[in-house]
């Protein structure tokens, strides 16, 4: 067996933590409110949380918690095989269900390695167990006299009673042991750990702050009413209802309510629209910077937003604008449907709409210019858009 330097390990762990940070970072910046909101809302409501942020970051860590354990449970994993190669030889099992395998003492080790001793349920345990077995199986039908140990491997914890009969079960400072020889291995790799971590902890609490300042904003939105109290009722429906929360299309003078470009995307997030709303971003800057770059125009998009509140089945969405700024959606159907909107303001449009045959699709007699209550009623009928109840 082969001793394992601090400098091989430092350098294993500098040149990967960062893939760790990175990815969680990622999953932060790609998480949208709805993700949050299907977590148990009993539980948080017996706490007693009655500030939209307290619950909101509640909610946030809660996520990012199990976000985490998943995420490091990967980068122990690969630390583990790595020490193993380097003392024993071993190298990263192809077998299904295990992750490592090593010869020692003569013996065939089969290594499943968990982040903890607590990793699954009765059911999880005992397909870790027929891994075990029809592995073993297939290494004695070419060497019927192999001797094959299959170990369960945590990197954390303990358990004070290893040997589960058809496998071992070794935790935290026996595991590392285990692979590495040396009986306090467990604790030499906990410095390097913290390489960098200042900085890149510094990048993530950023963006925290500013993810939980935003989800606040779209929670209060959703479950708080004109009194600022969190509606339980409205958030335990959100995801436990039979039917979805937020009525779509929505109601006219909510949309009104909306008042700025920010407000209508959040409402796209809250739709499960994410890349739309990045690319109504794209296409309403800020600030328009020059002359020649138009206002975006507020109506022209809540009126696209009126119309999203209809179903388009199995349909694809493309946007763009007019030089006055006008938000134009082209919705494209595997069937040669197709219908360009442009929106006019929030009650009026012009359609180039066809059907499946490719027959233009009249609207009030062809009129370039309709309500949006005519148009909806009008690609209804023709199958591009469903009418929900109450649109």
């Amino acid at each position: 067996m082969n001793t394992i330097t601090e400098e091989q390990i430092t350098a294993y762990v500098e040149a990967r933590i960062g893939t760790f940070h990175g990815k969680r970072l990622e999953a932060l910046e790609n998480l949208q409110l709805s993700d949050l909101l299907l977590k148990n809302p009993y539980l948080f409501r017996s706490k007693n949380l009655v500030c939209a942020g307290d619950l909101v970051k509640s909610l946030l860590d809660a996520y990012l918690s199990s976000q985490e354990e998943t995420l490091f449970g990967d980068f122990l994993e690969g630390l583990a095989i790595y020490v193993a190669e380097k003392a024993l030889g071993g190298m990263k099992s192809g077998i299904t269900g295990v992750d490592l395998e090593f010869v020692k003492d003569g013996a065939r080790y089969l290594v499943s390695i968990k982040s903890g001793p607590n990793w699954g349920n009765s059911s999880q345990v005992a397909k870790m167990r027929d891994n075990f077995t029809a592995a073993t199986r297939v290494i004695r039908h070419g060497n019927a006299t192999a001797n094959v140990i299959a170990v369960n491997g945590c990197c954390y914890g303990r358990d004070a009673n290893p040997n589960k009969g058809s496998y071992f079960k070794y935790c935290g400072q026996d595991f590392w042991e285990l692979i590495s020889g040396d009986r306090g291995f467990y604790t030499r790799i906990v410095e390097p750990l913290g390489h960098d971590a200042k900085r890149r902890n510094k990048d993530f609490a950023g963006q925290y702050g500013a993810v939980v300042n935003r989800f606040t904003r779209q929670f209060m939105a959703l479950f708080c009413g004109d009194t600022g109290a969190i509606d339980w009722d409205k958030l335990v429906q959100y995801g436990s209802a039979s039917t979805p929360m937020i009525a779509r299309p929505p109601e006219k003078r909510a949309v009104n309510r909306l008042s700025n470009i920010r407000s209508v995307c959040d409402v796209l997030r809250q739709w499960d629209y994410p890349g739309l709303a990045a690319t109504v971003e794209i296409l309403t800057p800020d600030a328009a910077s020059t002359t020649e770059t138009p206002a975006p125009d507020l109506g022209s998009l809540k009126g696209f937003l009126m119309v999203l509140g209809a179903e388009q089945p199995g349909s694809s969405v493309s946007l763009t604008t007019t030089p006055a700024g006008l938000f134009v959606a082209e919705w494209q159907f595997a069937d040669n449907r197709s219908a360009t909107i442009t929106f006019l303001d929030i009650d009026y449009m012009s359609v180039d709409a066809t059907d499946a045959d490719g027959n233009a699709i009249r609207i009030r007699n062809g009129a370039t210019r309709a309500r949006r209550q005519i148009v909806v009623r009008a690609l209804a009928q023709h199958g591009l858009l469903t009418i929900r109840p109450g649109g």
